[in-house]
């Protein structure tokens, strides 16, 4: 073998052994690199998501108009409104306000911009903060008033509206706390809220006396607690939801919303008074709902303790204590379709 042949074969694995060593250089030095986990840039994308400012507008336009088939035939209700929601977000901390614009073809007084509600909430964790001018919806009856004592109701065109309309917010405060299937729920309203029952019989909806001849004066002001805080509303409810059935437990140290009305007579025998009266009371109650294939059952139970009551003509209301119950069953055959 001559000395070219010999030095070819001495350099060429020479030359392999250097490439291969120049190959895998870079490779090692790629795999030395500090890299971040999937998991961790997706958790650092999360939290700046939920720091952000996040705002949502909702809101929607509708006209109800309701005529009397009977007597002069006139116009019950003409009304338009305009609501409007803002959401603004960041974090655990939101703020919601929802107003509306209503024009009010019959009650002219009832025109304007309407302040709905208006609370800032923090959410963290399993507990649940919410403070301002909120609407509070307890039990599980539908339109029928049992365990759903903190929020009142707004009577002025009662019939002529939506009932989630005619719930009235209260002002005041509201703590959840969940652990794992049970929720514990307390308020507490600084300022209680009564129901609006209309008296001006330019209403058609206006609370009326059709069993006497004689001239009337209403008053449902003048005897309502002082706006203090030993006067305040407050109570708890604890809420079980299992995969079969739903309850809950609640208590409330309230008034009662609607007054119980005196009836007298004026000193010279001409006229009648009518005053409104409200008294402290207790509401203990319960409610279960329980779905059986196409139907659920719904039951709710309350006790109210020391409620006012009406009065006899010249006597005094009183408070005596009241058991209310109702059950009732929702059938839900698909299709959208349901009846109860």
């Amino acid at each position: 073998m001559n000395l070219i042949q010999l030095s070819t074969l001495l350099l060429v694995p020479m030359f392999s052994a250097q490439a291969s060593a120049q190959v895998e250089t870079p490779t090692a030095a790629i795999d030395s690199l500090e890299t971040v986990p999937e998991e961790t840039l997706q958790e650092t994308y999360d939290k700046d998501s939920n720091d952000a400012l996040q705002i949502r507008v909702k809101g929607f336009l509708d006209t109800y108009h309701a005529l009397r088939t009977t007597g002069n035939a006139d116009w019950m209700a003409s009304r338009t409104r305009a609501r409007g929601e803002v959401r603004l977000e960041k974090g655990s901390t939101a703020l919601f306000v929802s107003l509306n614009a209503i024009y009010n073809g019959i009650l002219k007084e009832r025109t304007g911009i309407e302040l709905r509600e208006a609370y800032l909430s923090y959410t963290k964790g399993n507990l649940d903060l919410r403070v301002g001018r909120q609407i509070v919806i307890w039990g599980v009856a539908d339109a029928l008033r049992l365990t759903d004592c903190v929020s009142p109701i707004d009577y002025t065109e009662f019939l002529a509206q939506d009932y989630d309309d005619i719930r009235m917010p209260v002002n005041g405060l509201r703590v959840k706390y969940t652990l794992g299937a049970i929720t514990a729920e307390a308020v507490c309203n600084p300022v209680t809220n009564f129901a609006v029952i209309p008296t001006d019989l330019r209403n058609p909806w206006a609370m009326r006396l059709p069993f006497t001849s004689l001239p009337y004066s209403i008053d449902l002001e003048s005897g309502k607690p002082e706006k203090r805080l030993k006067n305040m509303e407050y109570g708890g409810r604890i809420s079980v939801n299992l995969s079969g059935v739903d309850f809950s437990l609640s208590a409330l140290r309230t008034w009662n919303k609607l007054p119980a009305l005196r009836m007298g007579m004026t000193t010279d025998g001409k006229s009648l008074n009518i005053d409104g009266r409200y008294r402290r009371m207790t509401m203990l109650g319960a409610d279960c709902s329980l779905p059986i294939g196409q139907f659920v059952i719904r039951a709710e139970v309350a006790k109210y303790i020391d409620e006012a009551q009406n009065a006899a003509m010249g006597c005094e209301v009183e408070c005596r204590n009241a058991l209310n119950a109702l059950i009732g069953i929702d059938w839900y055959p698909g299709n959208d379709w349901n009846a109860s």
